[in-house]
């Protein structure tokens, strides 16, 4: 009996060794633990990300193709909608196509270089605050295919993963969106300065030249001269239709040619001289005089916009009007051509589009037109948004020369805009609106 378990106790323990060795033999070092995801980079996009497609209108022009992938791309990521977004890229991406991405995120985004960030995707967008800015949109060439364009939308929070969209664009973009060309409606004989619309059966255009008025019929394009013997200097001028006057209404002439002298308003009664009298403000609507006033500051030949408790909010040479979801807003043309704009409800102060410098507006309804003062010369067109950002809402119409003034008129069949514009003398010319 002792003999087996001797024997026994022999084969379990070589057994267990052999066991032990096999062990040793298969075994190796722990694998390290992987990296958590909190502690990924932001600037490194997911290696089995696969890019999205998009593919966009490149008839728009580079601006108004921004201007949509700035509105889709605020569809696609949600998250954006929550702060602004800074948008940069590579020297070989239109810098138009940024400044339409801008406008087209809106709420306040802005281009890193605005920012003074400069520099790659990477070293910019670890400047910006996560507290403020919720990505950088990064543009730079595809190297698929000539023309697309690769969008990397690197987010400042730390747990999302850079996102990247490959954009073609059919037609293949365009430097500029393409032009409608302004037409040529009426010559004048002799030069005419301003330009109003006085709306109603029997409204018409109305211009200055010389020392009288000259109203004009659409319909016929007959020129009916009425003489003021004011005394009114010749010269710019600037003219605004004003209504729930006296009479046949009245016309609002404000004399912009040095020295400034403030400006005259001219009543029209049928079988009656035309009354002139002084007018220190500019002509705003009954409702807004009730928390706005804009007088005439004669050392400047500028407006001043205030509010009813006294508080300035800007200065202006012409101001337009728009109607909105939110109530009106008045859009102005400061004396350096730049936009601003007032919400007439909360009465804060928007940036306007960005333009270079202006030298005239008109608006018809939630519509503003702004004629670029430098070549070549094109008028624009931008809608407000919600967000206080603006959209270029149509393509640019382009004009021969200098604008000088423009007019909104709305016959009962259709919606156009008028523009004087500089020549050998002043010519008028047209353009057809959406109805």
């Amino acid at each position: 009996m002792t003999g087996e378990r001797k024997i026994g106790t022999a084969w379990l323990i070589v057994i267990l060794w052999l066991a032990s060795a096999a062990c040793a033999t298969t075994s190796t070092t722990p694998p390290a633990a992987a990296p958590s995801a909190n502690h990924a980079s932001p600037s490194a996009p997911a290696a089995h990300e696969q890019p999205v497609a998009w593919t966009l209108d490149g008839s728009t022009g580079a601006r108004g193709a921004g201007a949509a992938i700035g509105a889709r791309l605020l569809a696609a990521f949600p998250f954006l909608a929550n702060g602004r977004v800074a948008v940069a890229g590579d020297s070989g991406v239109p810098g138009d196509l940024q400044d339409g991405i801008v406008e087209g995120a809106g709420g306040g985004s802005m281009l890193a270089s605005g920012l003074g960030l400069k520099g790659t995707a990477r070293e910019i967008v670890s400047q910006l605050g996560p507290s403020t800015f919720r990505a950088l949109v990064w543009l730079q060439p595809s190297n698929r295919q000539p023309g697309e364009i690769e969008l990397q939308l690197w987010a400042t929070d730390e747990a999302r993963q850079t996102s990247t969209v490959l954009m073609e664009f059919v037609p293949p973009l365009q430097d500029e969106p393409h032009l409608l060309a302004g037409r040529q409606w009426l010559s004048f004989s002799i030069p005419v300065c301003g330009l109003a619309w006085q709306p109603g059966k029997g409204g018409g255009l109305w211009v200055r030249r010389g020392a009288g008025f000259v109203k004009i019929d659409v319909e016929t394009r007959g020129q009916e001269t009425v003489a003021t013997g004011s005394g009114i200097p010749e010269g710019a001028c600037l003219l605004r239709w004003q209504e729930n006057t006296p009479g046949d209404g009245a016309l609002g002439c404000f004399s912009l040619a040095p020295p400034m002298q403030g400006g005259w308003l001219a009543r029209f009664s049928a079988n009656k001289p035309v009354a002139v009298e002084p007018l220190r403000e500019f002509p705003l609507p009954e409702k807004a005089k009730r928390f706005l006033s804009a007088p005439f500051q004669p050392d400047a030949g500028d407006f001043l916009l205030k509010t009813a408790s006294g508080d300035a909010l800007g200065t202006f040479t012409d101001l337009v009007w728009l109607q909105g979801e939110t109530g009106t807003t008045f859009v102005a043309l400061g004396p350096d051509g730049t936009i601003w704009a007032v919400r007439g409800d909360l009465l804060s102060l928007i940036p306007g589009p960005r333009t270079g410098p202006c030298a005239a507006i008109a608006a018809s309804e939630g519509e503003l037109y702004v004629a670029e003062a430098g070549p070549p010369y094109n008028v624009r067109s931008f809608s407000l948004q919600a967000d206080h950002s603006w959209l270029q809402s149509s393509n640019p119409v382009s004009m021969p020369s200098p604008v000088l003034a423009m007019a909104t008129a709305s016959t009962g069949k259709q919606k156009m805009l008028f523009m004087l514009c500089a020549g050998q003398p002043e010519q008028l010319f047209i353009a057809p609106l959406a109805p």
